[in-house]
């Protein structure tokens, strides 16, 4: 196998979990601001559902149930080109951490005496 230091793990592992989330988030401004507007209602509204009904059978109080629907807040803001892009911001440090994880394990440094292959 080859050597990879832990800069060059991190590089190469952040770049690409940093693409891949740039284009997610793209995919998601389009389809949230153009394709489907209303598809961001719909879905804070399915989602603040199944929030309550799982504090339900959870056996949550109304008391508790209702101050977890008003600090969840508008969940629809999450779905605006802002939410997104802070999405995306937020995701980035989360990334980095997950790359430095990764890159730590699989990185292999060479043997300080390697004789080069004749």
């Amino acid at each position: 196998g080859g050597y990879m230091t832990l800069k060059e793990g991190f590089m190469l592992t952040f770049f690409t979990f940093a693409i891949a989330g740039l284009i997610t988030t793209a995919f998601g401004i389009i389809l949230y601001n153009f394709i489907d507007p209303e598809y961001p209602k719909q879905l804070a509204e399915k989602i603040t559902e199944a929030t309550q009904q799982m504090m339900e059978r959870f056996g949550a109080s109304q008391t508790d149930i209702d101050k977890a629907m008003e600090r969840q807040g508008d969940m629809s803001e999450k779905f605006t080109m802002g939410g997104q892009i802070r999405g995306y911001l937020t995701g980035l440090i989360v990334y980095a951490i997950y790359t430095v994880i990764l890159s730590a394990i699989f990185k292999r440094s060479k043997p300080p005496f390697e004789q080069p292959a004749q």
